[in-house]
């Protein structure tokens, strides 16, 4: 898969009714751009992940006694309880040790400068901050990209970023109606599309270093 010099990244917002089918049978309040760090532990402590959101749940993860960069998914019912990413599919921990912080963003936007995104055909990853786009393909170097615009909208959950130094290309975004999960099971909150000399493809993208 080539890359054109000249492509776009297209950020979307997961709706609500996106985790209608997800949750299934558990009560779920969507976090809208909830992202926080760990507060309160010990230095020779961690924060618990856990399989419910519950004390008594098996321990499938933690956070460092210092993570400063967490994405909340969604809240349990009583709101004690936040669901997160981990490596295989997604936990709950502990809203009663995590900070409220509002990370860098494009602009005027909710979407973080920061994200990790993987192609849905995993041969393929992308990282942003604030002048750069990082592509990695399967199998080749990574080639980074200077960010040259930062198109915006009234709508603050979708955003353009044009590396083409002629700013000769237009895209039309749309609002995702539907969930960015993978086979793993973890749920993303953005959406990405990437297009390529031979089409677009998507990626589902969390805040991330």
């Amino acid at each position: 898969m080539k890359i054109l010099l000249t492509f776009v990244l297209v950020l979307y917002i997961l709706t609500t009714s996106s985790f209608q089918v997800l949750a299934k049978n558990q009560s779920l309040i969507l976090a809208d751009h909830h992202y926080y760090s760990v507060s309160d532990v010990a230095q020779n402590d961690v924060l618990n992940i856990r399989s419910g959101p519950a004390g008594s749940s098996e321990i499938v993860g933690f956070f460092s006694h210092d993570e400063d960069l967490i994405e909340v998914i969604s809240f349990s019912k009583n709101g004690k309880w936040g669901l997160v990413n981990i490596i295989e599919g997604t936990g709950w921990t502990s809203m009663r040790f995590l900070k409220r912080i509002k990370p860098h963003s494009y602009g005027s936007s909710n979407i973080p400068t920061e994200l990790k995104c993987h192609g849905k055909d995993h041969n393929w990853s992308v990282r942003t901050n604030t002048n750069v786009i990082a592509f990695s393909e399967y199998g080749r170097s990574t080639v980074s990209y200077s960010i040259e615009k930062v198109q915006e909208f009234r709508n603050p959950n979708s955003i353009v970023l044009l590396a083409d130094p002629s700013l000769s290309s237009a895209f039309d975004i749309n609002k995702a109606l539907t969930g960015c999960t993978n086979e793993a099971g973890n749920i993303y909150p953005w959406e990405m599309e990437v297009y390529f000399e031979n089409g677009s493809q998507l990626a589902c993208c969390s805040i991330g270093r």
